[in-house]
């Protein structure tokens, strides 16, 4: 029954805002469980949270990975090295000069540049 009012629910023309695409992860789930079309799924997620909240790409990305085994709606953990930085130095930092730039708080913080950026 819940998943009949999820998708009545996505048929109700109004925008909405959701604050990240990891939240379409679960109806993404089940749209590709039930077989749905990329095309489709779009076309009803556009209908409510509006033209621009998803993209046909990204829900065949989503796809992609749920067809390759990986069926944690969650956005996938990101590649890259961690931020190792002391975030409340970082802070004291700004509030004694907020006028420096990121090179002088890389310097200062004993970073690279990108790190503060």
């Amino acid at each position: 029954m819940f998943f009949v009012k999820l998708v009545l629910c996505l048929m109700i023309p109004t925008e909405r805002t959701v604050k990240s695409i990891s939240h379409f992860g679960h109806f993404l789930l089940f749209a590709f469980n039930r077989g749905q079309k990329v095309s489709e799924v779009t076309k009803d997620i556009c209908a409510v949270y509006g033209q621009y909240s998803i993209t046909e790409r990204t829900v065949q990305n989503w796809f992609t990975r749920f067809k390759h085994g990986y069926f944690n709606p969650n956005d996938a953990p990101r590649s890259g090295r961690p931020i190792n930085i002391d975030k409340n130095q970082l802070g004291v930092l700004l509030k004694e000069n907020s006028h420096q730039i990121c090179r002088q708080l890389g310097e200062k913080m004993k970073c690279v540049l990108t790190t503060i950026s």
